[in-house]
Order: structure tokens, then C-alpha cells, then sequence
């Protein structure tokens, strides 16, 4: 069963500490799987970073359709 948000809900840009949150990943870990090319890279406004919530739901769902796949 896949999950996804409501048609209506509008995409917002969302910051580290929200991402953070939201994954369960440490500050360290979400650094480098950006680095690796693994999670979505942030956008940057000034000395501020932020993620598209569209792009961290979909890294979510593809983390929980990999461990689904894997039978975890």
C-alpha cells in the first residue's frame, strides 16, 4: 500500500531540523547522503538550506518501498 500525500496538500520547503524529523536521520548521516547523491539535495536561500517536501516524502516512500522489496 503506498502512501502519499492529499492532491491539495501544496509543496513547502522544509528546514534541516524538519527533515531531520522526519527521517529519523542524525545531522551527520542526512550530510552525507547528500554527498553521496542518496537524499535530496537541499536548496540554498542566503546562508539558509531547505527541502522541497515533495522531494523528502518521496525519499521517505522510496525507503520504504526498498525495505518492503528486501522483505524487511
Amino acid at each position: 500500500m503506498t502512501i502519499s500525500p492529499p492532491a491539495s496538500a501544496a509543496v513547502c520547503l522544509l528546514r534541516k531540523d524538519e527533515v531531520l524529523r522526519r527521517t529519523g536521520l542524525s545531522r551527520t548521516y542526512l550530510w552525507r547522503l547528500v554527498r553521496r547523491g542518496d537524499f535530496p539535495p537541499p536548496v540554498h536561500s542566503g546562508r539558509l538550506v531547505f527541502w522541497p517536501s515533495d522531494a523528502v516524502d518521496a525519499w521517505i516512500s522510496k525507503v520504504i518501498a526498498s525495505k518492503k522489496e528486501v522483505g524487511h
